[in-house]
């Protein structure tokens, strides 16, 4: 399962960011993870939607669409107990939203905003013993240096993640699309190890996982051979 590889990099429950951009599987990989701890008998999960860009609604967990900061920011601050695994989908979206209809004044207070619920989001997990896996974009490009590493949307509310991973497209073609979740700040791994790769198709969505081919190379003693970019 899904999770199992994930408890290998984050053995206790916590809180997790996954941030690319649009196309590059976030959601993808979300909605695998949740269909298999439902299918396992998990049955407190959550997911919050804030962008409704999935195929469907998913109806093995309870979920909540929240296209408005507000919204989701009182969604977490009233989250009920008990939950076992919690989706943010995303939180960068009705920031960047509310981002742009404010005063430079004001657009601090929302960037606090991302910090808070971040941080509420860790104190759930803590108490509810609670997997949360927040989805989010890369901060702007624009009056970027070269050279510059785009960084998750929200500011210091990276520093609530106990793991930040990063999604990426890594080929297209016009019946299959490929995606890798790779390490951005971990305290497992480097900078850019693939944990996951995933193949999207209309035959639904296969995901492998490479932690496990990384147990299996250090068991056996040596360093697991580099995937390469497909």
């Amino acid at each position: 399962m899904l999770l199992d590889s994930i408890k290998k990099i984050v053995p206790s429950a916590d809180t997790i960011q996954i941030f690319g951009p649009s196309g590059s599987g976030k959601s993808s990989f979300a909605i695998s993870l949740i269909k298999e701890m439902a299918a396992s008998g998990v049955s407190k999960i959550l997911y919050l939607d804030t962008e409704r860009n999935l195929m469907e609604t998913p109806t093995y967990c309870d979920y909540k669409y929240l296209p408005s900061y507000r919204g989701l920011y009182d969604a977490v601050s009233s989250l009920k107990p008990g939950y076992k695994a919690v989706i943010i989908d995303s939180l960068g979206l009705p920031i960047l939203g509310e981002f742009a209809k404010l005063s430079a004044r004001e657009k601090g207070d929302i960037l606090l905003g991302s910090q808070s619920i971040s941080y509420q989001l860790k104190q759930y997990s803590k108490d509810n013993d609670c997997y949360v896996i927040v989805l989010n974009q890369p901060e702007s490009e624009f009056a970027k240096e070269k050279g510059h590493v785009l960084e998750p949307f929200g500011d210091k509310a990276k520093y609530y993640y106990k793991e930040i991973w990063k999604s990426r497209m890594s080929y297209s073609m016009p019946d299959k699309t490929g995606c890798v979740i790779e390490s951005f700040r971990s305290r497992m791994f480097g900078r850019e190890k693939i944990l996951f790769t995933m193949s999207i198709s209309s035959k639904g969505i296969e995901i492998k996982s490479e932690v496990e081919e990384h147990e299996n190379g250090r068991t056996a003693g040596r360093e697991p051979a580099k995937i390469g970019q497909a």
